[in-house]
């Protein structure tokens, strides 16, 4: 007995010092394992961001300001604080030495605090202002470049990754990105010298815009080429150019640049006039594996937007289909660039049909181009749906609509198809060139062609300075890395008057946003105007998993002392009031009258600063019983986690025990029985 129990002693030291042992090697050799058993593997970083943390050539530095004493008393913002750090903390492993990151807690009236102010940390007042919190983050990079998220809001959590990607990317590499702008529709300029001398042309706000984000560089309408600095390509309505010019697109695209497409087929800047089919637009789009019918528009009872028009002398209001406003709900919440968008409003917008190989072989089997560019785009593109109608709309044929169409009419004659169509869409994948051949040959010089080329020139501000002399790239085949498109078929929403309002203040033109139509086509330029590595950070879906009994037992709570609470504020400022009326009165009484009047009011002034006193006393422990009763709420509801849990689990592990002993001497007992008989 005695050399059991010694036994088991030993055994017993021997697993306490292999326990020990185990964790030491483990602290020591598994430094930089990692074991992510989450739903989404929300702490894997994406390969993209692995990608950008490896190519990272100088230091970055991270400052997170968070106020961590006021975070664990916020329920959703609490949980999600602890995600971003440990997050960060996984940026900095792996970014090997090049990434810094400090946590910082801003308390009230410190240096950090001034600190984050200068840096515009968004500054949240709690507690009716009297105390700030702070939940955000900086990026500076070696060429004192700086980046800043003001606040970590829960409701882009799906985009932290991204977010963080980003911001070290901008300070990482903070060149302004090229955006190179080709527009048939002569937005920026005006089409026609004498009108302009009448009426004096504006270019669209949200073209300004995009000249102070990016560097912007116009594209010559009849280029052969597209210039190598450009990163993104803005095509508005890129209808009516030559085959070299939808040859240069092709080209710039299979490179590994991107593109951003706004195409129309009925822009309203072209007086409602229906855009003309062109074959080698629709060329091109086949080999992306998409392709738009410019001969109809989408029209969408649900969405149509309120107009007026005249008739019979009389100004009517009717709802118009063919101009929509698209609220958030139809527009991709998952998407960087269309999350939380906000509605916007368009006009006479087209439809995008992902195009199959099935579709084209059925339609022409005869075109081999076509046919295999899309049996490509059916394998290989994913085509991503951004904006899409209801199912209350149909298409309207732009014919009609250019013939002034009356609204009640329209409205009369509407048949919803019962589907929906895709108005906006991102165009992910590996495709080919919709010129096998090579690039087209060049037409012949003649006297009208060369003056078309000097009018097409004389619209543009600035060009390509591309020496188009030069002998043109070699010709690619095959897209060399995965192609990145984001086609709207819309160039209406570009137009002031679909989405800001315009008001005159002291000589200034003050522009009023009504619609996000400006920052989705900001959105989707930064989007694209970053490397593919991060342009393939995604969605990572949520992070928070709140208790939901405890926010509702909170809340519950809350309700309880915020209508105390209510009750006392009104009473504090009613006492606070009176009071500053007796002391005004006081000051007022000259005569010995007056003064016998004072005396009683020295009185009631002594009685409401008692009574002030009591309800700032009674106050602040009805605020503080809040906080405890909140605090008590959550360490039971952990206790009961932490303990109880266990413990069940453990008496039923017992039970199951007992359970399975008493079968085995059933067993045995049986057994013997039979083996005696």
């Amino acid at each position: 007995m005695t050399n059991f129990k010694w036994i088991s002693g030993a055994a017993l030291g021997l697993g306490i010092v292999l326990l020990i042992a185990v964790n030491m090697l483990s602290e020591s050799l598994l430094t930089n394992m990692r074991l992510d058993l989450t739903e989404h593997q929300l702490y894997t970083l994406t390969t993209g961001t692995r990608n950008i943390l490896q190519r990272l050539e100088e230091p970055v530095s991270l400052r997170f300001y968070i106020s961590k004493d006021i975070a664990t008393k916020l329920p959703v913002i609490g949980p999600y604080a602890n995600r971003v750090e440990e997050l960060l903390q996984e940026y900095t492993r792996l970014a090997q030495g090049k990434l810094r990151l400090e946590v910082i807690n801003p308390e009230a009236f410190s240096e950090a605090e001034d600190q984050a102010v200068s840096y515009g940390i968004q500054k949240i007042p709690l507690a009716d202002g009297q105390i700030s919190f702070y939940f955000g983050l900086v990026a500076s990079g070696p060429t004192d470049e700086r980046a800043v998220i003001p606040f970590m809001a829960t409701e882009r959590e799906a985009f932290l990754e991204y977010d963080v990607t980003k911001l070290i990317h901008q300070v990482a590499w903070p060149k302004k990105p090229v955006i190179g702008i080709l527009d048939t529709l002569n937005l920026s300029t005006p089409t026609n010298p004498m009108l302009a001398m009448r009426q004096p042309h504006r270019t669209p706000i949200i073209l300004e815009q995009i000249q102070k984000a990016f560097e912007v560089k116009t594209i010559d309408k009849a280029a052969d080429r597209i210039h190598k600095e450009v990163d993104v390509l803005l095509l508005i309505q890129p209808l009516g150019l030559s085959e070299a010019t939808y040859y240069a697109i092709d080209q710039f695209v299979l490179r590994g640049g991107r593109l951003l497409a706004l195409i129309d087929p009925m822009p309203e800047s072209s007086n409602g006039r229906p855009a003309m089919v062109d074959a080698n637009l629709e060329k091109l789009l086949a080999s992306w594996g998409v392709s738009i019918d410019l001969t109809k528009a989408v029209g969408d009872l649900q969405l149509a937007q309120q107009v007026q028009y005249e008739r019979e002398g009389y100004v009517h209001t009717a709802s118009y289909p063919a101009w929509i406003a698209v609220p958030q709900e139809l527009i991709d919440n998952k998407d960087m660039v269309t999350a939380n968008l906000g509605s916007l409003n368009l006009a006479s917008v087209g439809s995008l049909v992902r195009k199959t190989a099935t579709d084209e072989d059925g339609a022409n089997k005869n075109n081999k181009t076509n046919s295999s560019a899309n049996k490509n785009a059916e394998n290989e593109i994913e085509f991503q749906p951004l904006i899409t109608s209801t199912t209350n709309s149909m298409l309207l044929n732009t014919m009609g609509l250019s013939m002034g169409t009356d609204p009640q009419m329209l409205l009369q004659n509407f048949q919803p198809s019962g589907k929906t169509y895709t108005i906006a869409a991102r165009i992910n994948g590996s495709i080919k060139t919709a010129y096998p051949d090579g690039a087209p040959a060049k037409p012949t010089k003649d006297t009208k062609s060369t003056k078309d080329t000097k009018d097409t020139k004389d619209d543009t501000t600035a060009t390509d300075d591309e020496d188009n002399s030069e002998p043109l790239p070699s010709h690619i085949k095959a897209s060399k890395q995965t192609a990145n498109i984001i086609l709207i078929a819309d160039t209406d929403l570009l137009h002031n008057k679909f989405w800001v309002q315009l008001q005159g203040m002291l000589g200034m033109s003050l522009a009023t946003p009504i619609a996000a139509n400006g920052s989705l086509l900001i959105n989707a330029l930064d989007n694209l105007s970053g490397d593919n590595d991060l342009i393939s950070v995604r969605n990572r879906g949520q992070f928070s998993r709140p208790f939901t009994r405890i926010s509702e037992l909170r809340q519950a709570a809350e309700q309880k002392y915020r209508t105390k609470e209510k009750e006392l504020v009104a009473g504090l400022k009613q006492a606070e009031q009176r009071l500053v009326a007796l002391e005004q009165g006081k000051q007022n009484a000259n005569s010995s009258s007056s003064k016998m009047l004072s005396a009683a009011q020295e009185q009631e002034i002594a009685k409401f600063r008692d009574e002030m006193i009591r309800i700032r006393k009674e106050l602040r422990q009805v605020r503080h019983q809040l906080g405890e009763d909140i605090e008590t709420l959550e360490n039971r509801i952990k206790a009961f986690h932490l303990i109880f849990i266990p413990l069940l689990i453990a008496i039923i592990g017992i039970i199951m025990g007992i359970q399975r002993a008493q079968r085995r001497y059933a067993n045995s007992t049986n057994s013997i029985q039979e083996g005696v008989a």
